[in-house]
């Protein structure tokens, strides 16, 4: 629709297209011609069609509602926001957004050709960014960008730092409980995030992921972890301090990070207290162990990810009694068959040294003896799972409980959004519930909502679409 020398609202001329955006949406660099030197300005497009998600809308809405609010130095200035008058012969109408245009470099692309990062110019970048950021959290009420990475940081012709693109940006008088839409970049997007609780630390956590891309050159993706713990040093030549500095930035526990990005600039340039000294070795994270007991990726590679939900364990010490007589009565011995008859040994085992140290090993020798009826036992004992294929090119799920089966497919193309929310009845005269294993994911296609009901908590919920995300960026 939109052609270089195109004027929109007889003020605007197109010049050119930038970067590769995606569908139904699209950046133009515009000259303003109502402005004496014509300057140059940004135009960011959003499309309304049949397709249209009114998340996006809303999104879009808001960036430019905030950015009209906001007036700093190294922010690009709001200008202008308008339906497009829409084109005979076109049955599309857009949405745009018009900005500061900022000459310069994104970080990205400068990473892109090779630029080499010194610590002296990290620690300058680091400070610029940690200054916008100021800026933005002391606002009433904050406004958190949730997006930060090079691609959004360009480094301008004064070699001075400009944060652009608040597609994702969050007024905190704006946040919603009950749903809401994922937003951010596997990689620089903290935990707290993906399930609908940023904070002015969330936008710290982004710019440590970004100064350890500039410092190894490696997409944080891509880096090693432990406990979800970002391991950099070893692909860099830094100070210790500032090694710590950055770690600091990138706890994966909320309240181990800096608090505010002012403490964060006010120890940049200083040896870190004793009392923020990385103690890795003896530092647990909360979160997996939660999620690691029920939710298994079984498979995971650039071709295909696979992910079960398995089923809670029973609670076999309350039932020692009744498992064994239930099996006699329902048909007798003859009637158990191998399977009735494991069951009825181990149950008697577990009976007879229930707090021995020996469980384990029973368990492992009667798993050994009847392992073909013990793996048929586990391949029914799910409770949901998803699966991608990037070969196919399509994902499918399913949903099992209670002996009931819920099943979808569809192309992974269509995917447009995966979110957290919290489950709701269908009848219009139900109350939320509010129960702790009350939330599910969602994945947003083109034309549905997919929903994973998998009784799982907000922890297991945006772990589960941390998994998903990575492997969708990088599939």
């Amino acid at each position: 629709m939109f052609n270089s020398g195109q004027i929109l609202q007889e003020r605007y001329q197109l010049q050119e297209q930038l970067g590769h955006t995606i569908a139904g949406r699209q950046t133009w660099l515009a000259k303003d011609l109502n402005n004496a030197n014509h300057e140059l300005v940004i135009l960011k497009l959003l499309v309304f069609s049949n397709d249209f998600q009114w998340e996006d809308l809303k999104l879009f809405e808001r960036e430019a509602q905030v950015l009209q609010n906001l007036n700093h130095e190294r922010i690009p200035r709001y200008r202008d926001y308008f339906l497009v008058d829409q084109q005979p012969g076109y049955a599309l109408s857009w949405w745009c957004l018009v900005q500061d245009y900022i000459p310069g470099s994104t970080l990205q692309d400068l990473l892109a050709k090779g630029k080499k990062f010194t610590e002296p110019e990290l620690k300058k970048i680091a400070k610029e960014i940690l200054q916008i950021l100021i800026y933005l959290h002391q606002l009433n009420p904050a406004v958190l960008h949730r997006d930060i990475k090079p691609s959004n940081l360009i480094q301008g012709e004064d070699k001075q730092i400009y944060l652009v693109d608040f597609g994702a940006v969050q007024d905190r008088m704006a946040v919603t409980r009950l749903t809401f839409t994922v937003v951010g970049t596997v990689g620089y997007t903290p935990m707290e995030q993906f399930w609908g609780r940023a904070v002015p630390a969330s936008d710290l956590y982004g710019l440590g992921a970004t100064l350890i891309h500039l410092l190894t050159g490696v997409a944080p993706a891509e880096l090693p972890q432990n406990n979800l713990r970002i391991q950099f040093a070893d692909y860099s030549n830094i100070s210790a301090n500032f090694v710590s500095w950055i770690e600091k930035l990138i706890e994966p526990a909320l309240e181990q990070r800096f608090a505010t990005a002012q403490e964060a600039l006010e120890l940049l340039y200083q040896k870190l207290p004793s009392s923020y000294s990385q103690t890795f070795s003896k530092k647990t994270n909360p979160v997996i162990h939660l999620i690691r007991p029920f939710l298994v990726v079984t498979k995971k590679s650039p071709e295909e990810l696979e992910i079960y939900r398995y089923k809670e364990p029973i609670a076999y010490k309350k039932m020692l009694i009744p498992i064994p007589v239930f099996l006699f009565i329902i048909g007798g011995i003859e009637l158990l068959g191998i399977i009735g008859f494991t069951i009825l040994v181990w149950v008697t085992l577990r009976w007879k040294i229930l707090d021995d140290s020996t469980n384990e090993e029973i368990d492992v020798l009667i798993k050994k003896i009847f392992s073909k009826n013990v793996n048929a036992i586990k391949k029914d004992n799910y409770g949901g799972y998803i699966h991608f294929d990037a070969r196919e090119k399509r994902f499918i799920f399913q949903n099992s409980w209670f002996g009931k089966f819920e099943s979808s497919s569809d192309l992974i193309t269509n995917i447009r959004s995966i979110y957290v929310c919290q489950q709701k009845e269908n009848s219009s005269n139900q109350l939320y519930s509010t129960g702790a294993n009350n939330w599910q994911v969602v994945i947003r296609t083109e034309r549905h909502r997919i929903r994973l009901n998998w009784r799982l908590n907000e922890e297991e919920c945006g772990w589960l679409v941390h998994e998903i995300q990575t492997w969708l960026n990088h599939s």
